[in-house]
């Protein structure tokens, strides 16, 4: 059991990095570490969570977003559903994807028939 200096907790030495030092671990926990180096990455905390993590562009995590059920499209920018909007773990919903697709699609035409 050792002391965390950040939080002043007693953890297990399971729960800190090991090192070169004397004691054979460093001074923080594992979840203090991990605190800093993600405030110090992203610098803003999610709205709903308040956890330090990449935003999207309506100041959600990833996460809390999914727990809202909303997912922004890559190509149209659109916040949609993601149940109903996309096929399950793609970025861009479904309208975009099947554009993309007819796009192809006639792409292929016209390189094989040169119309």
């Amino acid at each position: 059991m050792s002391k965390c200096t950040t939080c002043s907790k007693e953890c297990l030495t399971s729960d800190f990095h090991e090192s070169p030092n004397k004691k054979g671990h460093t001074a923080q926990c594992k979840a203090c570490r991990s605190e800093v180096y993600f405030k110090n990455k992203y610098g803003l905390p999610c709205v709903s969570c308040h956890l330090f993590k990449r935003l999207e562009t309506n100041s959600l995590c990833r996460d809390c977003n999914n727990e809202v059920g909303l997912r922004c499209c890559i190509r149209c920018r659109e916040w949609l559903p993601v149940l109903v909007e996309f096929y399950e773990n793609r970025n861009e919903c479904k309208a975009c994807y099947k554009g993309k697709q007819v796009l192809q699609t006639l792409a292929k035409i016209d390189q094989k028939y040169g119309v």
